[in-house]
């Protein structure tokens, strides 16, 4: 199963040690921070999907969604 893209959401009173310790979770999971979204408090990531379900579940996490295309008519 390969990779895929998500958008990580962090609830608004995670702080930044919080988003680091998360981030650290993550590269432990085999992920990596692609990019992190400064408009949001959140960033993207590569994971497996496997991994995501763990991120899901974790305290600080608001949403995780993959990453897709969107399109408006």
């Amino acid at each position: 199963m390969s990779d895929k893209t998500y958008l990580v959401t962090l609830k608004d009173h995670a702080t930044d040690q919080d988003t680091n310790t998360i981030k650290l979770k993550i590269d432990e999971l085999g992920g990596k921070v692609v990019d992190d979204l400064s408009f949001i408090k959140g960033f993207a990531v590569k994971l497996p999907e496997s991994a995501a379900n763990f991120v899901k579940s974790h305290n600080l996490v608001s949403t995780i969604e993959e990453d897709k295309e969107v399109k408006i008519q």
